[in-house]
């Protein structure tokens, strides 16, 4: 039976060679490992997560709804956007919101604001 395809299947993906914990830990910080799942070698032993680390990864990544309205060509430049890069326009919109705080904490650092 031929399988029936959306034409938007993600393609496998190389994880790149990387030097370094903090080129390792960007890389993964800004790319989806789902998008790798098929480049990863399987592990018969479990992986073992410290109870600190884990309460930390956790609490990190929990999210709270918010409501904002945007503009009807925000929403659709971002679904565009989004698609392209092949992740959902929510996350981009999460990323680029997480991208600015973090220019602006490194702007007002630099300016003495924020202290």
């Amino acid at each position: 039976m031929k399988r029936i395809t959306s034409g938007r299947e993600k393609k496998a993906k190389q994880i790149p060679v990387l030097k370094g914990e903090k080129a390792i830990a960007k890389f993964w910080d800004t790319h989806d490992a789902t998008d790798y799942w098929n480049a990863m070698e399987k592990v018969d032993e479990p992986i073992v997560v410290d109870p600190r680390l884990e309460r930390r990864i956790r609490e990190r990544h929990q999210k709270r709804l918010l409501t904002l309205r945007l503009e009807q060509g925000q929403i659709i430049d971002a679904r565009r956007i989004a698609a392209r890069k092949g992740i959902g326009y929510q996350t981009l919109m999460r990323a680029w919101i997480q991208a600015g705080i973090q220019q602006e904490w490194k702007t007002s650092r630099t300016a003495g604001k924020f202290a």
